[in-house]
């Protein structure tokens, strides 16, 4: 990261998916093998408002941090 402010990505989608890799799969074969898309994108956009109110928190944790 820029300067060593931080050692991780802020915004890290992937987090979600590795947390749910079974699930991620699962979905994914469905659309290689049956082209069921709209529980698909249901996910992403799961992991997209969870990686996002993740994101928000830490931000406002190193806010808080930054002004004590």
């Amino acid at each position: 990261m820029k300067q060593g402010l931080l050692d991780n990505p802020l915004l890290y989608l992937s987090r979600h998916i590795v947390r749910t890799k079974s699930e991620y799969d699962r979905l994914l074969q469905e659309v290689r093998d049956k082209q069921v898309w709209e529980e698909w994108i249901f996910y992403i956009l799961e992991a997209v408002e969870n990686t996002a109110i993740e994101t928000i928190n830490t931000i406002q944790e190193i806010k808080k941090a930054f002004l004590d």
